[in-house]
């Protein structure tokens, strides 16, 4: 980890004050183990305790040294303006992508200066605004027959399955996802952020019914680009994602029409941000934002909550174990662009409501709308409100 952070600092992708905050933390949390390795206390947390028995005084030392190094290497100077030019850090990521700008994205034919394949990156576009999967999920993803996913053993044991039936069973939800088409392909996914019980499973399953025969074709071969350029490198993201999103870049910074609509965006806020000031006293200006891969998956979600689909359903499609992510992390249902969405596997839907909290199911029962934060009169019963939390209404 103080590797990659290191690097990255040196990439110019991550900002001095980045860094800093980095540094503190892992310091604070090193120092942490050592005071639980001297005196032995009682009141430290469970993570303290177990590196503290796992991590020798030796090697504690040596780490807080070289995290102690961490920034200093380099012209810091030249690396924060390299880095404010490539406006990577996350306060510049944009939460959604402009339907507009995505169009002038896909219409860019590459230049000599440019150099480079650009059909992964117009495929990863198209695709990812309808399925709103993580980057870096594409490297663990595959396609398979519907007829397959439900009925094969094999694959079921390979995604560790253990009783299809039951986990694919009606939930005291009443939510049902099921389509008829059995031609549909489903996609199964590797959850990125399966650690720490931040996903709805090791694994999440799409239902494709949702894209055209065009857009199946074009995902077809999406899959196999990816899976080829992962089998000739030894880190996905750091060889195949990174020239991707640099690919991205150059195209926005030197396409004058993308600059047009980033600056046309920025001014709309800065215009917002100028009357709220005068009227709330408010003095924080809006910063110039730009898309990443990633705004993909913003977009995505942004279309589901525009859809006013239910947020179990969201989460199961995204791969959320808290119906509250989307809600507090992902862009808003204001910036959908009618595109609509994909929608998951009962057992995906059926893993999030095994996840909620009570302070999640107190939310479903008093109908709280995830755009407006505000609850609505609603039976307190699964089954009376069942209708009003079928995929159309949250």
């Amino acid at each position: 980890m103080l590797d990659d952070i290191q690097d990255k600092w040196l990439d110019g992708e991550y900002r001095h004050t980045s860094v800093r905050q980095y540094k503190a933390t892992i310091m604070y949390g090193l120092a942490c183990i050592r005071h639980y390795q001297v005196t032995q206390d009682a009141t430290m947390v469970n993570q303290v305790r177990f590196l503290a028995n796992r991590i020798a005084p030796k090697q504690l030392e040596s780490l807080y040294d070289k995290c102690k190094t961490l920034g200093k290497t380099g012209d810091r100077k030249k690396l924060e303006y390299e880095s404010s030019l490539k406006q990577k850090t996350s306060s510049t990521k944009d939460k959604r992508f402009n339907e507009a700008l995505l169009n002038e994205v896909l219409a860019y034919h590459p230049t000599k200066q440019s150099h480079g394949d650009y059909e992964l990156l117009h495929l990863f576009l198209q695709i990812n605004s309808r399925l709103g999967l993580r980057p870096i999920e594409y490297g663990n993803c595959m396609m398979v027959s519907k007829q397959m996913f439900q009925q094969s053993k094999a694959i079921h044991a390979l995604l560790e399955i253990e009783d299809f039936k039951q986990q694919n069973s009606v939930n005291v939800y009443n939510i049902s996802t099921d389509q008829d088409d059995n031609d549909s392909p489903v996609l199964v996914v590797k959850n990125a952020k399966d650690s720490h019980g931040r996903a709805c499973g090791k694994y999440r399953f799409l239902s494709l019914a949702a894209l055209s025969d065009e857009e199946l074709i074009k995902l077809d071969r999406l899959l196999l680009l990816f899976q080829k350029k992962k089998s000739q490198c030894a880190d996905f993201n750091k060889e195949v994602l990174r020239p991707l999103q640099k690919q991205l870049y150059y195209i926005l910074k030197n396409n004058n029409r993308c600059q047009k609509i980033i600056n046309k965006l920025h001014n709309k806020k800065m215009r917002t941000y100028r009357y709220n000031k005068d009227k709330t006293g408010i003095d924080k200006a809006p910063i110039k934002k730009h898309p990443t891969l990633y705004s993909t998956r913003h977009q995505a979600v942004a279309n589901a909550k525009q859809m006013g689909i239910n947020p179990i359903v969201i989460a199961a499609t995204f791969g959320h174990a808290s119906i509250l992510t989307a809600e507090e992390h992902y862009g808003l249902g204001y910036y959908g662009n009618g595109s609509g969405s994909v929608l998951p596997m009962q057992i995906s839907v059926n893993a999030v409501i095994d996840r909620l909290t009570p302070k999640q199911e107190q939310l479903l029962k008093a109908g709280r709308t995830w755009e407006s934060g505000q609850a609505k009169p609603q039976s307190s019963s699964p089954s009376a409100s069942s209708s009003r939390r079928q995929l159309g209404s949250p």
